[in-house]
């Protein structure tokens, strides 16, 4: 998941599944490891994908984990998966711990908001029931993110502002729609449950 290239996916998918597990006991660092990579980008695609590798290297444990999860619910061509036994893995980190994603959630809503919608639309059964888990866990973690005492200057202030409409418009958008799934209803009901606190700051 860091290099970027093809992998054997049943590994990849048990290696999210142990930071699943590891993640119930213990916290990890959100300390950068080191400075950004001494690298210079290039105009080749293998200077980039070096870049990139060592870029994820050097953030914080936290960090790399948030990355290896968006990038599990993101793999291309799903559909040859082994019972989508990595999607699965990503999916079930987000829906137990996405809490403690706020600060990297805050930034990648839409992407990670496409995606976990998307798997909540899909037919295998198993994937939709944790990704609707994993929908309800995402935006307890974005709403915390906008509950957040830190938001204080008056650029912070709109974007928190920016980013609580988008939700709210998302939300209204999937129940006004004509013909709707009872999915979407409870999906667009929940989203406004979970937000219901939100408002009081905006």
């Amino acid at each position: 998941l860091v290099k970027d290239v093809k992998f054997e996916m049943l590994i990849a998918a048990g290696a999210i599944e142990g930071l699943v597990n590891y993640l119930v006991n213990f916290t990890p660092s959100s300390t950068p490891v080191h400075s950004q990579p001494s690298i210079v980008r290039s105009k080749t695609k293998e200077d980039d994908k070096r870049y990139n590798e060592e870029r994820i290297r050097c953030e914080s444990d936290l960090k790399r984990i948030y990355i290896y999860a968006t990038r599990a619910i993101q793999t291309q061509d799903q559909t040859n998966l082994n019972r989508y036994a990595l999607v699965k893995a990503g999916l079930e980190l987000f829906a137990q711990h996405s809490t403690l994603f706020t600060e990297y959630l805050y930034e990648d809503y839409p992407e990670i908001l496409r995606c976990i919608r998307a798997w909540n639309a899909h037919d295998n059964y198993d994937v939709k029931k944790v990704a609707q888990r994993a929908y309800d866990t995402f935006l307890l973690g974005v709403a915390n993110a906008l509950k957040e005492t830190n938001i204080k200057t008056p650029e912070e202030r709109r974007r928190a502002v920016q980013v609580f409409q988008y939700f709210i418009k998302e939300f209204r958008d999937k129940i006004d729609t004509p013909e709707l799934e009872i999915r979407d209803l409870a999906m667009g009901i929940r989203g406004y449950g979970i937000f219901a606190n939100v408002r009081l700051f905006y």
